[in-house]
């Protein structure tokens, strides 16, 4: 349950200690005896792990009416005793000039912020949809191989998770694709349009995963960046399978935060998890760099297990919902990476033990420095990237400095 500022009515984080749009403190919190986590004032029990909160609620102070006294009056004996004081009323003479009030600068934080969104729609809608016929103007290798693989789709043809056309990557993107040139046509540039829908709805995501974790300014921030970042804008004018993938991913992790902050015996919770493990699963089929991203959630997991603000036990029926879900929607990718080669060695690929370079290292200490130095070239390929296609061919520099800077601050973070 977010805490509402008394001052503007925005709606902050649990343990916020000032409000995210307007500075105001929010000091009404109760503190839980058992877990000390911070809680709204109305609640009765905590959100974390759902104890009582009476007795760690502090007595309400009553504001204390005192009397007021008025000093000693000194009358002559035998003199009348002068009535009480009291304040001159304001001259109502006629003629009487009265001052106006001060003017106070004031402004509609609700306007800016509307003003601001509109300025973000207006530039995710340019950037990712104008021109997608003959901006870039060449297809690249990997969108000429998912569109001849939808077309054999389309044709009937039994397509599998793996085909050659596309280096054995992933064939889910090929069907997605199928079905939206079945309904939008087969054109170049409605072809990417699918890419950049996804791409305006992850920024929208982004959005709300921001500000459920920080406050609408980081959120506007944040959005900001993705909105005029040199790599999701790439990928959002390309028919290929990394956009869609980012909005599936984006919108695992909002599910999953908000799985995380629901109010303890909420209604939504458990289908907020179930949903957030189903997304995780099924960004597997999209590309094999989903199994990095479901490692990730396990790691948002282990660290809710290590601060120690539910239960354990309560947190293991929580995980068992999302890991089911995640398990059942992902099964047949883990059936066919054991079964079919191509996709197996997809897999084997994201592994440096895997590479080639590695496998062909002579001795303990070259494959020790093989796999320190692609440490090193991942690190550097964040400020510096190659721009190739996505098979390893061709391509320039693509020079991206600040998106680079904030991921290796993010992962110091």
């Amino acid at each position: 349950m977010p805490i509402t500022c008394k001052s503007c009515g925005h709606e902050n984080r649990m343990d916020a200690a000032y409000c995210g749009s307007c500075a105001w403190p929010l000091t009404d919190s109760i503190e839980c005896p058992q877990c000390k986590a911070g809680n709204p004032w109305p609640q009765n029990y905590c959100n974390f792990c759902g104890a009582p909160l009476m007795q760690g609620r502090p007595a309400p102070s009553m504001p204390v009416e005192r009397p007021v006294i008025s000093p000693p009056v000194s009358a002559k004996p035998g003199g009348p005793i002068p009535a009480a004081s009291s304040p001159a009323p304001a001259s109502t003479a006629p003629g009487a000039e009265v001052a106006p009030p001060a003017k106070r600068f004031s402004y509609d934080v609700n306007f800016i912020g509307a003003a601001v969104v509109a300025v973000l729609v207006s530039i995710l809608a340019f950037t990712r949809l104008w021109g997608l016929g003959t901006t870039p103007p060449v297809i690249v290798p990997g969108e000429v191989a998912f569109i001849e693989v939808a077309r054999q789709i389309q044709r009937g043809a039994e397509i599998g998770l793996s085909h050659d056309l596309i280096s054995g990557s992933s064939t889910a993107y090929a069907y997605v694709l199928a079905l939206w040139t079945n309904l939008a046509g087969d054109g170049i540039g409605m072809t990417r349009l699918l890419s950049g829908i996804a791409s305006i709805a992850s920024v929208g995501v982004t959005y709300l995963l921001a500000s459920t974790l920080f406050n609408r300014r980081a959120a506007l921030i944040a959005t900001l960046f993705m909105a005029v970042g040199v790599l999701p804008l790439t990928y959002a004018r390309l028919a290929l399978p990394t956009s869609l993938l980012l909005l599936v991913e984006v919108s695992a992790l909002y599910l999953l935060f908000r799985a995380f902050r629901a109010a303890e015996g909420g209604p939504w919770r458990l289908p907020l998890l179930v949903a957030s493990g189903a997304l995780v699963g099924l960004g597997l089929y999209l590309d094999f760099a989903g199994i990095v991203f479901a490692a990730a959630a396990l790691c948002l997991w282990l660290r809710e297990y290590l601060s120690g603000r539910v239960d354990p036990r309560v947190l293991n029926k929580r995980f068992a919902a999302f890991a089911v879900a995640a398990l059942i929607v992902g099964m047949p990718f883990w059936t066919a990476a054991l079964t079919d080669s191509p996709t197996r060695d997809g897999v084997k690929a994201l592994l440096i033990t895997e590479t080639p370079r590695y496998l062909e290292s002579d001795g303990v200490m070259a494959q020790l420095r093989m796999a320190t130095g692609s440490v090193v070239d991942a690190g550097r390929s964040l400020v510096w990237s190659a721009s190739v296609d996505e098979f390893g061919r061709g391509g320039g520099r693509v020079v991206d400095p600040l998106t680079g800077l904030l991921v290796l601050v993010g992962l110091l973070v």
